[in-house]
C-alpha cells in the first residue's frame, strides 16, 4: 500500500523520467546533445525519520562513526542521515535517466 512518503518519492522519480524522455523527444534522431543533470537534493527541508521512512536508512548505523567534530548524538546522526539517502535518490535519477535514454 502507497504511504505518502512512497508517493512524493515516486512523483519525484516520474519528474526525472518525464523531464528527460521530452528532452529526448524534443532533438531530432542522430542530433548529437548534452544533458546536464542537476539534482536539489541537498536542498532539503529536514523531515525528522525520513531517512528510514523513505530508504529504510536507520540513523543508529551511523552510530560511533561520525567525525570527531560531531557529537555523536541520535539527534545529529537522524540530520546526517538524509546525506546518503539524497546520494542514492541522485542515484536513483541518473539510472532512470540512462535508461531512458537508451529507449
Amino acid at each position: 500500500m502507497p504511504t505518502r512518503d512512497s508517493e512524493a518519492r515516486d512523483a519525484v522519480l516520474k519528474d526525472v523520467r518525464t523531464n528527460f524522455q521530452g528532452f529526448l523527444a524534443d532533438r531530432e534522431d542522430g542530433q548529437s546533445f548534452l544533458y546536464s543533470f542537476n539534482s536539489t537534493n541537498t536542498h532539503r527541508t529536514w523531515v525528522n525519520g525520513s531517512g528510514k521512512a523513505l530508504w529504510g536508512l536507520d540513523p543508529d548505523s551511523l552510530k560511533g562513526k561520525l567525525p570527531p567534530f560531531l557529537p555523536d548524538y541520535e539527534v545529529v546522526r537522524e540530520d546526517l542521515m538524509p546525506y546518503p539517502v539524497r546520494a542514492l535518490r541522485t542515484s536513483f535519477m541518473l539510472k532512470i535517466s540512462s535508461l531512458t535514454a537508451g529507449r
